[in-house]
């Protein structure tokens, strides 16, 4: 006969082992109260929020600008430049002096008088002797300069080369989750000068296949200003979307599975046994699953992924 003491101390045993309801008894087994004690998950979480406020996500980029939408200045008739006012990635508009050229028998004429005896001969062929502009046709900056001072030109010479668009070519800086599309806008800021700023659109993107989450991205913009230069570095922040008024949880509480979102939530419950229960209503409350320490990665995530940034992913509450 086994003794009181022996069958104590088995009790003790099953109850470490989560096979035995911690109400039990030495002796009283309560085999229902155990299963359910067995199938309960233990979890250590923190408890969060749902909120509701406005949400705004981001992009960070960097690039090269290039000339896009070129156009070319040409001599307005046979003749020479005597001076090349524009130079390479100058901010140019219609009213801009690009060149001063005159015409062939003007060039023959000051090269038989002189430098010495051109003001003279200004003054003497008042009204004869002219100096011509050339001027652009439209706003832009000059990608290029094809002339040269006292360089011999034809009618329809090509002199520069003029960008009436930017276009820049460059890739996004932190891993993203969700991905950018052609059409978006972005905030473009000059590396060199970061008060520069324009507003460009996204033309073009294609997925690095090697880098997940990274994109090659192309962005145009018309906004032509000063102090732009071609082949300079330009960073920005594409607006990959925005909503007003919307539930927001905290990335880190969502699970991925199966392509597929989970979210753990407070829930009110009605009836209910060991199988089944009735769910009367939702809360507003979360739990945020307990990660190692110094992971901060969505569960759900493999561990090699990052999470974005605040800057790719940023939100922000109402007034």
């Amino acid at each position: 006969m086994t003794s009181r003491p022996a069958l104590f101390a088995a009790a003790l045993l099953l109850a470490g082992t989560g096979r035995l309801c911690p109400q039990s008894v030495p002796g009283a087994l309560r085999p229902a109260a155990a299963q359910a004690s067995a199938q309960t998950v233990v979890f250590k979480p923190q408890e969060g929020g749902i909120r509701r406020g406005d949400m705004e996500l981001y992009a960070k980029f960097s690039g090269i600008a290039t000339a896009q939408d070129v156009y070319d200045v040409y001599s307005p008739f046979d003749g020479r430049i005597e001076e090349v006012i524009g130079e390479l990635f100058d901010f140019i508009t219609p009213k801009t002096s690009l060149a001063r050229m005159v015409s062939s028998e003007m060039a023959a004429m000051i090269d038989y008088t002189g430098q010495d005896n051109r003001a003279q001969m200004e003054k003497r062929w008042k009204g004869v002797y002219k100096i011509y502009d050339v001027n652009p046709d439209q706003t832009g900056i000059i990608s290029a300069v094809h002339t040269a001072p006292k360089k011999t030109v034809t009618n329809g010479e090509r002199l520069f080369s003029v960008a009436r668009k930017i276009l820049v070519i460059g890739r996004n800086t932190e891993r993203l989750y969700y991905p950018p599309r052609a059409g978006m806008t972005a905030a473009v800021r000059y590396a060199r000068d970061p008060a520069v700023r324009l507003t460009a659109r996204v033309t073009g993107v294609v997925p690095l296949t090697e880098e997940p989450g990274f994109y090659r991205l192309w962005l145009e913009t018309d906004q032509i200003k000063e102090k732009i230069r071609i082949g300079h570095q330009f960073d920005g922040d594409i607006l990959l979307g925005k909503a007003s008024g919307v539930e927001i949880a905290p990335r880190q509480a969502i699970v991925e599975k199966n392509g597929r979102k989970y979210l753990m939530t407070e829930i009110e419950t009605g009836l209910m046994n060991f199988e089944e229960a009735e769910i009367t209503r939702r809360g507003d409350v979360i739990l945020l699953p307990e990660l190692p320490a110094g992971d901060t990665r969505p569960r759900g995530v493999p561990a090699k992924d990052k999470v974005q940034e605040r800057t790719d992913g940023k939100s922000k509450k109402k007034p």
